[in-house]
This record gives structure tokens, sequence and C-alpha cells, in this order.
């Protein structure tokens, strides 16, 4: 943080160069190799530290925004659907398999559903100017991030493990999850 402060760097700024470095991670994960991945995942991991400095910086200037907070959402997604969809081309080639293709765009599509399902509501309760009932908040198991399994994936050699159990259990989780909101309400 203290470099992109001497740099002068905004926190935009710095948004972008760690969504470019996530993607540029993409393309190593693509090879299919397994030094190849472990590169994409050094390469991941300065991103996801990278992304940690943004805020850093925006609050070290006292410029905290509504457009930084929704640009690192965006890179959020961005970052880790483009490694997905990475590693799931590099399994196709290697294994010829397409259900590894189906996998991976499944993730894909259930993490953006699960946001989108997520960032709607709060459009919902803008719109109708009600507020959110309280709910018991559910302890965050870190180790799901996507980042660390694909780190952890990476040093193992598990990628096909890890498309496979997200390709079949994400789809299921945005079900989960549209499930409870209409049974309990929002």
């Amino acid at each position: 943080t203290k470099f992109f402060i001497l740099l002068n760097l905004t926190a935009n700024q710095i948004t972008l160069l760690w969504i470019l470095i996530g993607v540029i991670s993409a393309f190593f994960f693509l090879q299919g190799s397994y030094l190849y991945s472990l590169i994409g995942a050094l390469i991941l991991l300065l991103s996801f530290i990278l992304d940690f400095s943004d805020g850093e910086v925006a609050r070290y200037h006292k410029k905290t925004s509504i457009n930084g907070y929704y640009l690192d959402c965006i890179g959020h997604f961005i970052v880790v659907s483009s490694v997905i969809i990475a590693i799931s081309f590099a399994l196709f080639y290697k294994f010829n398999s397409l259900i590894f293709l189906i996998f991976g765009f499944t993730t894909s599509i259930s993490l953006l559903l699960i946001r989108m399902a997520t960032t709607e509501k709060y459009e919902v309760f803008h719109e109708t100017k009600t507020k959110p009932k309280r709910t018991k908040k559910q302890p965050k198991i870190v180790l799901l991030n996507p980042v660390y399994l694909i780190l952890i994936s990476s040093i193992l050699n598990l990628f096909p493990l890890l498309i496979s159990l997200y390709g079949i259990f994400l789809p299921i989780l945005f079900i989960r999850k549209l499930y409870k909101e209409f049974k309990y309400g929002f």
C-alpha cells in the first residue's frame, strides 16, 4: 500500500491493475501444465494481495466511493470467472471431456447469479424504501473463497475435482439461496 501511495496511484487505478493481473493469471492456468498452474496461482495471489491495497489507498486519501466499490465487485467476478473458465478449457484440452467446459461455465454463471440475487435484493429494498429483516449472520467459511480454493488446487494439482465440485454445488447453492429468500422473506 505504501508503494502505491508513493507512486500517487488512485484506488481505482490499483483496482484496474489487480484486475488486469488476475486476468493475466488466467492465461497461465489455460496452459494446463502443473508448472504454469503454479505460476498462475502466484500471479493470482499477487492480484488478491493488491485487491486489499485499493481500499487502503482510498481510505488513506479519504476518497472512498461507491464507484470504487462497484468496480471492485465487478473485478472479483471478472478475475474469478476468467480463471475458472481458463482452468475448464485446460482440463477440456487435457482430458478431451466436454464435462469440464460445462462445469466451468455452470460455475461462472452460478457465481454471477448468486451475486446478482444479493444485489437485486438490495435494489428492491432501495426501490421500495423498506429495510431488510434482521437475521442471524451465518459464519463465513474463509476456505470457500474461490481464490483460496484455486490456490490450494494448484498446489495439490486437483483442478478436475475443484471444477467438478464447483460445477455441481454452486448451482445448488444458488437455488438454496433463492429458496431461503422466498421462504423466509427479505
